[in-house]
């Protein structure tokens, strides 16, 4: 192998390397999600006027779904500005970008975290293709937790979040086509979502049926980041109304906190919505309420019940 040739193939070498790094940069510019808090968060904890009267301790499970923009957070800082909330609360959160929950059960840190301290509610968030495919390994794992919360006096919340966007590169790309549609995506965490309900008892966080009935009635408001996937402000924001609605049973409307990027109206517009009954998108959903034997109203929504975990 002669000299001008292993030059010519170094050459050729630095270039790929260096367009794959200029890809790389490229699209985190272009993608410039804002990953929030991920690894352990630390205890975020909401203030009442005078003394509380209750509390409430939070813990998130979940990846980026949770972590964008902060979800848990925005929770605490929903009911920090909730005047007439005498509850308060104690969030804290275990995320990873990606990260599905067999990864995070095998790591040990949130199964630790749980039995950690007293929570009263553990909310568990899947990797967001699971109910398309890989809906067996995840039930095990939703349901691996969910005894785990159990057996630490918590009560399981699972997190039913949205589809990707419509429109978006993601139902035409190759490797991302079996996505099919947004209906049939949104569907899909639905029917998932609502049989593993069935199996565990738990409760489910109906965000990406709220999100739904956003995106069709008010579509000026943008839900996403410019990937067509992550939350974006707006988005994370709904997202955290609905937890602090159903988990604190509180009029969301009440409430104050305006984050950083949504304007004012938009606020307003999305505190109506989730203070409304659970909109439950078409023929679809409603079928699957009568499949499973539940009226459309307790398919559509699966609240907490109003007594709290035994410490």
């Amino acid at each position: 192998m002669n000299r001008s040739f292993i030059t010519w193939l170094g050459l050729i070498l630095i270039g790929v390397c260096e367009w794959f790094n200029y890809s790389r940069q490229r699209d985190a510019r272009q993608n410039d999600i804002p990953w929030g808090g991920e690894g352990v968060s630390p205890l975020r904890v909401s203030t009442v006027q005078g003394t509380p009267k209750d509390d409430l301790h939070l813990l998130f499970i979940g990846n980026s779904y949770t972590s964008v923009h902060d979800i848990p957070k925005q929770v605490a800082d929903i009911a920090s500005s909730d005047s007439g909330n005498s509850t308060q609360l104690f969030v804290q959160s275990i995320t990873r970008g990606g990260v599905t929950l067999k990864e995070l059960w095998e790591e040990g840190k949130a199964a630790d975290a749980i039995r950690s301290r007293h929570w009263d509610y553990v909310v568990i968030q899947e990797q967001s293709f699971w109910a398309i495919t890989n809906i067996e390994a995840s039930t095990d794992y939703m349901e691996r937790f969910d005894k785990l919360a159990h057996q630490s006096g918590a009560k399981t919340v699972l997190y039913l979040t949205w589809p990707r966007k419509p429109g978006s590169h993601w139902y035409t790309d190759g490797q991302t086509a079996f996505l099919r549609t947004p209906d049939y995506m949104l569907h899909q965490f639905i029917r998932q979502t609502y049989t593993v309900s069935l199996i565990t008892g738990a409760s489910t966080a109906d965000v990406g049926i709220y999100w739904w009935r956003v995106l069709k009635e008010y579509p000026q408001i943008e839900l996403y980041e410019p990937d067509g996937t992550h939350q974006s402000m707006a988005g994370s924001y709904l997202a955290a109304l609905v937890f602090y609605k159903m988990l604190t049973h509180r009029d969301v409307t009440r409430t104050t906190f305006l984050p950083a990027g949504v304007s004012e109206t938009d606020a307003d517009t999305l505190r109506t919505v989730v203070s409304q009954p659970l909109p439950m998108p078409g023929p679809a959903g409603q079928s699957l309420g009568h499949r499973q034997g539940r009226s459309n109203a307790a398919a559509g929504h699966s609240p907490p019940t109003q007594g709290r975990p035994t410490r």
